[in-house]
């Protein structure tokens, strides 16, 4: 969905809402326009607060050959900077067996651990910062969204349009019920979206 769309679909659900389009008798087109703007990243923000980007780092094998001295040795991995969150990772065996793996442990921020003789490869899943659009954004700009979530964002944008509005508080209440009883019924497809990310080694 582009940032056109979604302010679009916006001004549609307000229409519904209002029953005619007295909701947008409160503001001038003008006013509508600059307000989505600028409320655009902050709906966006709040559908993938609820349906997260969701992706798998994928880190290679290619560790470095180690003396037997050195098999406690271990490395570091630097996973990208957008990833706010790690929810599992998963260890895939030279035969493309895949199974949970937890020899590693947490660094620093988005840094970890794991042992220098690994054979095979790690899957790190993550939750992904998203992207969130600026107010002078192109109108085809697209929204970093879930795919099956973007229809919500049209509607949390246009409920944050009237909140705080006394004249329209019944409206904002009836598209902040809507967006709820959508966001039940979406259905988010969990296959994330693979990345191949670089070892850094320290010692």
């Amino acid at each position: 969905m582009t940032k056109k769309e979604a302010k679009a679909a916006a001004l549609r659900w307000l229409d519904e809402a209002a029953a005619g389009g007295r909701a947008l008798e409160v503001q001038s087109a003008a006013d509508l326009e600059e307000r989505m703007d600028h409320l655009l990243a902050a709906a966006v923000a709040a559908v993938c607060a609820r349906f997260p980007r969701r992706v798998v780092y994928t880190v290679t094998d290619a560790w470095p050959e180690r003396s037997p001295a050195q098999e406690a040795a271990y490395v570091r991995i630097t996973l990208p900077e957008e990833m706010t969150a790690l929810t599992d990772v998963r260890y895939c065996a030279p035969d493309g067996r895949l199974m949970p793996f937890s020899d590693y442990r947490r660094a620093s921020q988005g840094v970890y651990v794991i042992p220098a003789r690994l054979n095979g490869a790690l899957e790190f899943s993550c939750i992904r910062r998203p992207v969130l659009p600026e107010a002078a954004a192109p109108e085809d700009t697209l929204l970093d969204v879930e795919e099956a979530a973007a229809v919500l964002v049209p509607l949390r944008l246009a409920a944050d349009m009237l909140t705080g509005v006394d004249e329209t508080a019944v409206l904002s209440g009836y598209l902040a019920a809507r967006y709820s009883e959508l966001s039940a019924a979406v259905y988010r497809t969990p296959e994330p979206d693979p990345a191949v990310v670089e070892c850094v080694y320290e010692w």
